[in-house]
């Protein structure tokens, strides 16, 4: 089950690279990047490394920097974009205060996580917000943004709720059991993604025909 998540990021990977098809987006070319990257570094850690929570230390500390640059490019107002550079910051500072000023790169530190994870859920909403109060005609169905932001909502979640508990187990099969389902969540988000990027591909692809 390990397997799943560098599998599950590479699927993001071809669900935003199919996007590029038809936007030109910076954006998504970043994501793209970050993703093949994460893929490498959790195999790397599962393969290479007995103990690899430092892989999840460098995902986790990216992820916050990546996503805030994602969601920073989708907000319009002022306090929005100022509410991401300050959470952007401050899980920034936290997580160089605990992995290297205090040494503890290769720590499970499911406190600083839990932040992260509860920060993008943050973003998530506040993007959600900024749609309902902005509605237009254009269907939801065809962006692809607002469906990637749902997987998220959804991925990061779940994903707290596990990651808060985790630590709080010495059962190594409690333990087991519930990073299979954090990686299940992953996998599934990450493969709904996918099926979303191929409709839109789809749709757009028969509107230029």
């Amino acid at each position: 089950m390990n397997e799943l998540e560098p599998v599950a990021y590479l699927i993001y990977m071809l669900a935003v690279l199919l996007q590029l098809k038809h936007h030109r987006s910076f954006r998504y070319k970043v994501l793209a990047v970050y993703y093949a990257i994460c893929a490498v570094i959790l195999y790397i850690g599962i393969v290479f490394s007995e103990i690899n929570n430092w892989t999840y230390n460098i995902l986790f500390f990216a992820n916050i920097l990546v996503l805030s640059k994602y969601y920073l490019e989708l907000f319009v107002g002022k306090i929005k974009k100022k509410i991401i550079i300050s959470c952007c910051i401050f899980n920034a500072l936290l997580f160089i205060y605990i992995n290297i000023i205090s040494f503890k790169y290769n720590d499970y530190n499911n406190y600083v996580y839990a932040i992260s994870f509860i920060t993008i859920v943050l973003y998530s909403l506040l993007y959600l917000h900024q749609l309902l109060i902005n509605l237009k005609e254009e269907s939801l169905l065809l962006n692809f943004d607002f469906w990637l932001v749902c997987a998220y909502l959804l991925y990061f979640l779940g994903a707290f709720i596990i990651i808060l508990f985790y630590n709080y187990t010495n059962d190594h099969i409690a333990r087991g059991d519930l990073w299979v389902m954090h990686n299940t969540i992953l996998f599934t988000c990450s493969v709904f993604t996918m099926f979303i990027s191929l409709q839109i591909l789809k749709k757009n692809n028969l509107q230029h025909v």
